[in-house]
């Protein structure tokens, strides 16, 4: 059975289809095979993959689309499988969640994405979830404020923290040669679920 990771925000522009297919990549050059499932109705990975296949340089995992039935049912024919969900989007967040063994909740540092993802993280239940801090200003206050209410909260979190990297911006459509933090964060998660190759 796959292990399972969804990424989660009821916000957009979190970063969420980055960090899918950048973890995605990351696990794929350790030697997992990996599936990658769209279930946001703008289908940005299902674009992204195809961009890269055009380009002669196609990602080394699938990704397919998904809807509310396909994450009922569909069992993946991967070892692990990246979901990349929409935002506000309770009838395909709910199973993405349901079926998952981890969910990521990237999150800014502004009022608004903090509100959001403490609002995500109360819908968690039972399913071990973890923040990404994603497209942040290390420097600023309004990061040292998330990271301290965090801290505070007793939330888990990832040590690497995805920095607001005009590099990032650049990657849709392309296979990445360089993934950034991303290495790091995939060596926590595997960490965490206790996978180690």
């Amino acid at each position: 059975m796959a292990l399972t990771v969804t990424l989660l925000s009821s916000k957009g522009g979190v970063g969420k289809t980055t960090a899918s297919m950048l973890i995605a990549t990351s696990l794929s050059r350790r030697g997992y095979v990996v599936e990658v499932w769209d279930a946001d109705p703008q289908a940005s990975a299902t674009t992204w993959a195809e961009m890269a296949s055009e380009e002669g340089d196609p990602l080394p995992f699938k990704v397919t689309p998904a809807n509310i039935a396909t994450l009922k049912s569909r069992k993946p024919e991967a070892e692990v499988l990246i979901i990349d969900t929409p935002p506000g989007e309770a009838g395909i967040q709910t199973p993405a969640v349901r079926r998952s063994d981890m969910v990521i909740i990237p999150t800014g540092s502004s009022w608004l994405d903090v509100d959001r993802m403490w609002s995500t993280l109360a819908s968690m239940g039972n399913v071990p979830a973890i923040v990404l801090p994603s497209r942040v200003n290390t420097r600023t206050r309004k990061y040292r404020d998330l990271v301290e209410a965090l801290e505070g909260a007793e939330v888990a979190v990832f040590d690497t923290t995805v920095k607001e990297l005009e590099s990032y911006r650049d990657l849709p459509g392309t296979n990445p040669k360089k993934i950034g933090g991303f290495s790091s964060i995939t060596t926590e998660m595997l960490d965490l679920m206790e996978m180690k190759r």
